[in-house]
């Protein structure tokens, strides 16, 4: 039986704007995303007497959780079993597939675990059964399932609008030390986007000048410019993440800042030592890792 192992890399935020809200429900975003090299891990084996089944098996490597492995479902709710159940109804390979996931990316954290596993199943069935999608084949199918899986599939840098399915990519930032650390809270993005009050934000991020830093590799102006209008939202919830984003910056930080809906927050560091030393006070109460950017290439 062939089997195939794929790294799923989780994901930031380096800015995050909310420009309106569209008729279908939905709110026009304008973002720059960044793969980083915290991962989850998924193993694709090919079952070849059971044609169209799924078997989806969940496993976890996290030594801290805030959200327990529990609360991830092995089932037809799992992105990762609706991506591989889109796949094979789509296509009609032969077989069949077993998928263990093993889980280190935090849960329901703002870092795109759940959408990042879902694309890694688009390469990894592409691979497994030799189906040969291209791209923009798999981003058309992904954004059914979820609006940040087509960022996922592509990885790297990128420019993201509309909901997040619209992607110019850029190249890597400038090398940095990421601190990145989850509170034991728990934030719903569907509330966080209705309770946004966009009349409201009194500071907007400037996505465009954050992309501009990127690309003269300016780490300083990427830093000034950054910023989450989904914080004025989470943070008057949730004081905790404010807290955390004090004290990175006591700890060095030249930003902290929350990822997504939230609650992760993650700290840019450009002196290691000091990224180590904050790290390791943080895990100290927190769900807490340390990262770098990287630039994936399936």
């Amino acid at each position: 039986m062939k089997t195939i192992t794929r790294k799923a890399y989780a994901k930031l935020n380096l800015g995050l704007d909310v420009i309106g809200r569209r008729p279908d429900g939905y709110h026009e975003l304008r973002m720059i995303m960044q793969t980083i090299d915290l991962y989850d891990e998924l193993r694709f084996e090919e079952i070849k007497d059971e044609r169209g089944t799924v078997r989806l098996y969940v496993e976890d490597e996290r030594t801290q959780a805030a959200v327990p492995l529990a609360t991830i479902p092995a089932n037809e709710e799992n992105l990762v079993h609706r991506a591989a159940t889109a796949i094979l109804s789509r296509f009609h390979p032969d077989g069949a597939v077993a998928i263990t996931l093993t889980k280190r990316i935090p849960i329901a954290a703002g870092l795109g675990g759940g959408s990042s596993d879902a694309a890694c199943v688009f390469h990894g069935l592409n691979s497994l059964f030799d189906l040969n999608m291209p791209i923009d084949i798999m981003m058309q199918m992904g954004v059914a399932i979820g609006a940040d899986i087509p960022f996922c599939l592509l990885s790297g840098t990128a420019l993201a609008t509309g909901i997040g399915e619209k992607l110019i990519s850029l190249p890597p930032p400038p090398p940095c030390h990421l601190v990145i650390v989850r509170p034991a809270i728990a934030v719903s993005t569907r509330e966080v986007f209705a309770m946004l009050d966009i009349g409201a934000i009194t500071r907007h991020p400037n996505v465009d000048e954050i992309a501009t830093a990127i690309q003269q590799g300016d780490l300083l102006a990427i830093t000034n410019e950054m910023g989450n209008v989904l914080e004025t939202v989470t943070i008057h919830e949730h004081p905790i993440i404010g807290t955390i984003k004090e004290e990175l910056v006591e700890w060095g930080a030249k930003i902290a800042m929350m990822s997504g809906s939230g609650p992760s927050v993650f700290a840019i560091f450009t002196d290691k030592k000091q990224a180590t030393l904050a790290y390791k006070e943080m895990k100290k109460h927190y769900e807490a890792y340390q990262a770098a950017w990287v630039d994936v290439s399936w």
